[in-house]
């Protein structure tokens, strides 16, 4: 499950502002879209961190 989360995290954003692909992306827009796909999943399934 967690990992369809993900998948879904990266991939949606990616096909919405590629336009479902028709419209290809920087570099730096995707790194960004990873980026943030990687801190929302990591901050929902990561382990806990101490203060």
């Amino acid at each position: 499950m967690a990992a369809t989360h993900f998948t879904a995290l990266l991939t949606g954003s990616i096909d919405t502002r590629s336009k479902l692909g028709t419209c290809p992306l920087a570099i730096p827009e995707l790194r960004v879209v990873s980026d943030a796909a990687v801190t929302t999943f990591l901050r929902a399934f990561g382990t806990p961190t101490s203060p």
